[in-house]
């Protein structure tokens, strides 16, 4: 009976009673062999999906390809006429329509693919020591293609800057350098019996030479007189070309100036005591709420301890004050920059003055009158430029009215200074490092002055101006000029000048006039850098005649300066970028600085990290290009400081005390620590792979949104208002390319046709990372899946089947000795019937 029930069922055990150890596994593996062909079933149907997604974006690569066509017959302007500009565009809006559209309604099922619905979102949380809490992450350009799981995954990205023993300077010490940085060379140095450019800017001799960068080369010539902006005008005007850019710079030392000018309403200080060190300059109209009612008075406004440009300040000694109560024994707040987050406050204080310091390495003291009002907000500059003849030219027939006129007068003390904090040179100056100042007279002889970087003084060059008429006929005060802003009050010139009366003025004398100034900021020099971070970055000099650039043997050590001369025969010299070191989940990475292409068993990404601005936590070096007063040192921390003691000049504690005359023309690395950590990931694509509730068995991955706002995302840096001189940067997208936008054909085809490229990029990209997840993911595991099927299935067979052979030789043996028991059975019958028939 058991042998025809294994034959009739064809298992070998049917009952626990068979086998019970044998059915155990044998019922595990039919499980698994049940998952694993719907895991494939699975990875088949995902395939389909990701190929629906696919093909739609095959198609929105085909309309980008067009699209990039009509932004380069729209850019062939001397030959295109205004009504085909107009038609390209009108095809160029349909197309991005019809991009929107794919992005919009491609979907499976009722689940969307391209909206972003399928992206993996997340947030960032970052701690940071030492500076204002920024974020490593550049969120909207980051994107997460595949992670081990959403749920509590967390990616924690390291940074750790360069350190240095000394807290006073970091010049002269071997700081470890973690910061991505650019190729660089100056133009003059700090040591001038190498230079080359005298104190005004101008060549001592004929400079010839070949720069290349990693977009090709150019050769550059300049006659004997030429003023070093020609060169940074040549080199910037072919940046296209090279890779190479370049700005103008403060090469050599430069008076401070620290005064005390406190504005009232009609924006007309009232003292203006000054010291050559000590105090602060007050720019009070920058008033967030009622711009008439000034909560500062007329006193002192004072800062002592170290500043740090870019830690305990913003990126050109700025300080902001929020007064945080009413009246005069109103409290107040001191922030590094105008976020005015929690984590850029610096100082806290009261009305008296007293104040206590909050993790910062200076003390600010100001003075609050009673009509001081909850929310007003007022900036202070620590520190700036003196115009006197060490430092600017000043002329013009508006120059006597104000203290900054070398010889005629005199050359002021350093209490009647006029000073300009937040210059920036070539950007609020013109290209030769002038700012051109105009005073005009009502009637009534009060005046509005006003600062402009060009010399034609249009209303698009204004980066400067009184907020009110101010009143000049009274000399020991200062007029405030403070920064133009755009509309949207998000970016600003960046200068400031306290212009201080010297010399009167008779109302009646000035009516109806104008006087013009022209300011010309001396010892100048220029700074040339690659356009790109990293080890890739580098600039290649060929100097055939004279000797212009400067390289440092030694970043650490500006005494290692040397000039880059042609000896004769001329010599090739090649400066390099540098890469960033971090860690991802206590793994080392390089990165360029901007961007890390992350791959781990567990995560894929492209992380976009920050460029950052100085003062602000970026893994790239920044300062290079930016032209201002504290330019030579517009890293993270400016740990080379500027200490000021019982007012003292300045005095260098650190090893390099003999260089005192001088800032740093060297780029200092961030002496600073930062673990941002990315998670709470949500969204994406959760794909079951494998039969198992293992983490392992699944994954997530991500197609992110192609909507036309996320298309094609580049920043874009220029002057965006035709109105105001306001240098700004936007991030510009696909959406920016329709008409009448910023970046439309007949605005910007250039521009246009730079987003769409990157759009092309964009698509391409997630076109690749879907086939390679099709193709190296999905398609392996579902033939990895049949093969183990197959295998199980075999294995479970032989467990649990019965061998039919061996049963049925067992099953025939059985039937035989049955048939054999009765035939003996009917023969013993027999035989004793045959008996019984003897005996009847």
């Amino acid at each position: 009976n058991k042998s025809l029930e294994k034959l009739s069922s064809g298992y070998r055990i049917n009952t626990g009673m068979d086998g019970p150890a044998d059915l155990v596994i044998s019922e595990k593996l039919r499980a698994q062999t049940s998952g694993l062909e719907r895991a494939v079933r699975n990875t088949t149907e995902s395939i389909n999906v990701l190929s629906i997604a696919e093909g739609a974006l095959n198609e929105m690569n085909s309309i980008l390809k067009k699209m990039k066509a009509l932004a380069i017959h729209a850019s062939n302007s001397g030959v295109t006429s205004p009504d085909q500009v107009a038609s390209d565009q009108a095809e160029m809006d349909s197309s991005i329509q019809t991009l929107e559209r794919i992005a919009n309604v491609t979907k499976y099922s009722d689940q969307f693919l391209l909206n972003g619905s399928k992206d993996i979102t997340y947030s960032t949380d970052t701690a940071v020591k030492g500076t204002q809490n920024n974020s490593l992450v550049n969120t909207g350009l980051s994107t997460f293609s595949q992670i081990f799981k959403r749920d509590g995954y967390q990616v924690a990205i390291g940074f750790t800057g360069a350190l240095s023993p000394n807290e006073n300077s970091q010049i002269g010490n071997a700081a470890m350098a973690n910061q991505a940085q650019k190729a660089y060379l100056e133009i003059d140095a700090f040591d001038g019996t190498i230079s080359q450019v005298t104190q005004d800017g101008k060549l001592t001799q004929g400079q010839s030479f070949i720069l290349t960068g990693t977009l090709g080369s150019r050769q550059f010539r300049f006659s004997e007189g030429a003023h070093v902006s020609d060169v940074v005008s040549s080199i910037k005007n072919v940046a296209g070309s090279t890779g190479i850019d370049a700005a103008l710079i403060f090469n050599r030392s430069q008076e401070i100036n620290y005064a005390t000018a406190a504005a009232t309403t009609d924006g007309l200080a009232t003292t203006a005591t000054g010291h050559a060190v000590g105090n602060i300059i007050l720019f009070d109209n920058y008033t967030t709420l009622d711009s008439g009612a000034k909560a500062l008075t007329a006193s002192a406004a004072s800062i002592t301890g170290t500043v740090v440009y870019g830690k305990n300040t913003d990126g050109q000694g700025n300080l902001y004050v929020k007064v945080v109560g009413e009246g005069a024994t109103a409290s107040y707040e001191v922030y590094k920059d105008a976020s005015l987050s929690a984590e850029s406050l610096v100082a806290t204080g009261g009305s008296a003055g007293s104040n206590s310091r909050n993790n910062s390495d200076i003390t600010v003291a100001v003075t609050l009158t009673t009509d001081a009002k909850y929310g007003d907000v007022f900036k202070l500059s620590t520190g700036s430029l003196a115009l006197d003849d060490a430092t600017a030219l000043v002329s013009g027939d508006g120059a006597s009215v104000f203290g900054t006129v070398p010889g005629g007068g005199g050359v002021p003390s350093s209490a009647d200074n006029s000073t300009a904090t937040g210059v920036q040179l070539g950007i609020n100056t013109s290209a030769e490092g002038k700012i051109y100042v105009k005073t005009t007279y009502d009637a009534a002889g009060m005046a509005t002055v006003q600062a402009f970087k060009d010399k034609e003084m249009r209303q698009q060059d204004l980066v400067a101006e009184t907020v009110a008429k101010v009143d000049l006929s009274a000399a020991g005060a200062a007029v405030i000029l403070d920064a133009i802003w755009n509309n949207e009050h998000t970016a600003s010139t960046g200068l400031g000048l306290a212009l201080h009366i010297e010399t009167a003025v008779t109302p009646a004398d000035v009516a109806n006039s104008t006087q013009t100034m022209e300011i010309q900021f001396e010892q100048l020099g220029a700074r040339v850098s690659s356009r790109d971070y990293g080890s890739e970055a580098f600039i290649q000099v060929q100097q055939f005649e004279g000797g212009l650039f400067v390289n440092y043997d030694n970043q650490a050590d500006y005494d290692s300066a040397r000039l880059i001369d042609a000896g004769g025969t001329g010599v090739t010299f090649r400066a390099t970028g540098q890469d960033a070191t971090i860690s991802v989940n206590g793994q080392q990475m390089k990165t360029n600085g901007l961007k890390l292409n992350l791959a781990t068993p567990d995560v894929m990404a492209d992380i976009t990290f920050n460029a950052g601005k100085t003062g602000t936590t970026t893994l790239a070096q920044v300062g290079y290009l930016e032209g201002s007063v504290f330019n030579k040192a517009t890293s993270l921390t400016f740990a080379f400081g500027l200490q000021y003691a019982d007012n003292s000049a300045y005095s260098d504690t650190g090893s390099n005390a003999g260089n005192n005359d001088y800032f740093t023309a060297l780029l200092n690395n961030a002496s600073h620590n930062t673990t941002e950590t990315v998670g709470k990931f949500q969204g994406g694509m959760q794909l079951q792979l494998g039969e198992g509730s293992g983490d392992q068995e699944r994954t997530v991955i991500g197609v992110q949104s192609m909507s036309t706002a996320n298309l094609g995302r580049i920043e874009v840096t220029k002057q965006f208002d035709p109105t105001k001189a306001v240098i700004e940067t936007k991030t510009l997208s696909i959406q920016d390319v329709m008409g009448g936008q910023l970046a439309s054909l007949a605005n910007d085809a250039v521009t246009a046709m730079a987003i769409i490229e990157q759009a092309i990029s964009d698509v391409s990209s997630v076109r690749a990372q879907i086939g390679a997840v099709q193709a190296n993911m999905l398609q392996s595991n579902e033939n990895n899946l049949r093969v183990a099927i197959e295998n199980i299935t075999k294995t479970e067979s032989d467990i649990r089947d019965t061998d039919m052979a061996s049963e049925m030789t067992e099953f025939t043996k059985n039937q035989v000795l049955a048939s054999a028991g009765v035939s003996m059975l009917t023969q013993a019958n027999t035989q004793a019937q045959n008996v019984l028939q003897l005996l009847r």
